[in-house]
């Protein structure tokens, strides 16, 4: 395959990542990035999608917060405010699909996309290439009571 000359517009987990594999493959990788690549949520948890933060979105009431959360710049939820058909269209389908039966569902697929994401992130630590840092202590999920556990599990 002819080299060829990439610009990656922004330098979260996916974009570095894309940048890494294209690199690796031979091309020209230039990443572009409005701010500091040391700083932002990939900075903290690379990615990493947890249950723990989905599980929450079907429980009673999380359609209103999720709803305060999206005008606020600084929430987990921010979407910019806009009158945008399709993304009027898209929460609808978002607030449709926040149900316990549908975030039971998901969570098989979260559980494979993390631990792909691990074996990746191993591989990519192992380059001389690269200089990342990379912790692997595992997640502790804690509950209010048995019966919480319960039904998560």
């Amino acid at each position: 395959m002819a080299q060829k000359k990439i610009i990656i517009i922004g330098g979260g987990i996916i974009g570095l990542s894309t940048a890494y594999y294209l690199q690796a493959d031979g091309h020209e990788v230039v990443i572009v990035d409005k701010g500091n690549l040391k700083e932002g949520a990939s900075h903290l948890n690379a990615g990493y999608l947890t249950p723990s933060h989905i599980v929450p979105m079907a429980a009673p009431g999380m359609i209103s917060k999720g709803m305060r959360w999206m005008f606020d710049a600084s929430s987990p939820f921010y979407i910019k405010p806009r009158m945008n058909k399709d993304l009027i269209s898209w929460g609808i389908k978002f607030m449709k699909s926040c149900t316990p039966n549908h975030v039971q569902r998901s969570l098989k697929t979260i559980l494979d996309i993390n631990l792909l994401s691990k074996e990746l992130y191993l591989e990519m630590q192992q380059s001389p290439s690269l200089d990342f840092h990379l912790e692997t202590k595992g997640l502790l999920m804690a509950y209010q009571s048995s019966q919480c556990r319960k039904r998560r599990s």
